[in-house]
């Protein structure tokens, strides 16, 4: 699942993994009747599976992609409902930003077990990167009911309601109980504070924001994020340091150069929604950048 920027591999199955050698059968043995045999090779192709399935996990957790997304699919291959292949599958692409391959294996997977808290939480995450925050507060809602001590189900609902801008106390019950659950958890902390930005507390959510950016630094979008309010506040030095961070993590970030250079004076920003056309569904960019062409208008 998504945790600080970065997926993580949590397997959560309820089929039955073999173990042990396979039975050595001879299928001319008339001893054995054909019941029997086929429930053997039923047992010994569920063994060869799940012997596929863990080669695969290995691969994944070594970074080996290519070799993981063959044995995971030859998994798939044998039993295309397989929930862990399925799931590690999506996991897998959603990983490696192929967004639309992770939410066909991780539909797949939530059809086979609605009831897995983990399954939805990883496909939450991808309709959220996706922009489809509607369908990510349906993920997250039904993950907080079936694990309500998930802390990332809770993580994912706030930052789902966030993005929108909608129900923010909800996004706040959920964005604390999430922080009762891991206090450590960065992103958490980065979603507090940008709560606090739309609930028009700037000055915590500045000092929320730079604990988070604190605790990790490569965050992904805390530099921006922080630059940003720095910058309707008129601190045009601290944005602009936070904008050169955001644009040494992210080099192809044009948003980011563009800040950069309304922060270093080198341009009024008074183009700005002709330079990006307002295409935002998040809440928190798109009060921003009104905020700032009212601003410099």
């Amino acid at each position: 699942m998504l945790i600080d920027g970065n997926w993580h591999i949590n397997i959560e199955t309820d089929l039955e993994v073999w173990s042990g050698e396979s039975l050595k059968c001879n299928p001319d043995d008339e001893s054995i009747g054909a019941a029997a045999w086929d429930g053997i090779m039923v047992r010994e192709r569920g063994m060869s599976v799940e012997k596929l399935l863990k080669r695969a996990i290995k691969k994944h957790e070594s970074a080996e992609y290519l070799e993981a997304v063959k044995l995971y699919k030859k998994v798939l291959a044998e039993n295309p409902r397989h929930l862990d292949a399925n799931y590690l599958l999506g996991t897998l692409y959603a990983e490696r930003g192929s967004l639309d391959k992770a939410k066909y294996y991780l539909a797949i997977a939530c059809e086979v077990n609605p009831n897995s808290a983990l399954v939805l939480v990883n496909l939450g995450n991808v309709y959220r990167q996706q922009g489809q925050c509607g369908l990510a507060v349906t993920a997250f809602t039904r993950a907080r009911q079936l694990m309500p001590k998930l802390y990332q189900a809770h993580l994912g609902l706030g930052s789902s309601l966030v993005e929108l801008g909608q129900d923010l106390e909800t996004a706040d019950d959920c964005l604390q109980k999430a922080l009762a659950l891991a206090p450590e958890e960065p992103e958490i902390i980065h979603q507090i504070g940008l709560l606090s930005w739309l609930c028009g507390s700037a000055e915590d959510a500045l000092q929320v924001l730079e604990l988070a950016r604190k605790l990790n630094p490569k965050m992904p979008g805390i530099d921006l994020d922080l630059g940003r309010i720095y910058l309707l506040e008129e601190q045009n030095d601290q944005a602009a340091e936070r904008f050169r961070e955001a644009c040494r993590q992210n080099p192809g970030d044009a948003k980011a150069h563009y800040f950069l250079e309304i922060a270093e004076g080198k341009t009024s920003g008074r183009d700005l929604l002709q330079r990006f056309p307002r295409q935002e569904t998040n809440r928190f960019t798109a009060l921003f950048e009104e905020r700032l062409v009212e601003k410099l208008g």
